[in-house]
């Protein structure tokens, strides 16, 4: 199917066969992408649905429906929301409290956790005490 963009005509790259052979070779979605230099995920869906509705076989395709949780995205609130799945690293150090400073430059967040916290646990000092020496 041909469309127009700018009076030229568009031709899809999708090739059943080759995309066939793909799938029954056990590629992944990120090597078919690759192999056909797709850019967008929802177009190899879209490739793989064609190619299920010309055979009538069901293909499954490893990663092609797995969603990243680890790709925090900004809210129709204007925030930016990570959850513990995000930042959970194996064989981390990091526990329920544990404070970060937010480092931000242009396209990069970094997240540094401030390891030398006062711990204080004395008592803090009655302030009405030194009012009454003066």
């Amino acid at each position: 199917m041909a469309k127009k963009k700018d009076g030229k005509a568009f031709e899809s790259k999708f090739d059943g066969s080759k995309l066939r052979g793909l799938i029954q070779d056990g590629k992944s979605a990120s090597e078919i992408m690759a192999e056909f230099d797709i850019k967008s995920l929802q177009s190899l869906r879209q490739w793989v649905l064609r190619l299920i509705n010309e055979d009538r076989q069901f293909y499954e395709v490893p990663g092609l429906y797995t969603r990243n949780l680890k790709r925090p995205q900004i809210n129709f609130k204007g925030e930016l929301r990570l959850t513990a799945n995000m930042l959970s690293f194996q064989d981390s150090t990091y526990a329920h409290g544990d404070q970060f400073e937010i480092d931000i430059d242009n396209e990069q967040i970094t997240l540094r956790r401030l390891t030398n916290l006062p711990e204080s646990t004395e008592e803090i000092p009655d302030a009405t005490q030194d009012l009454e020496e003066l």
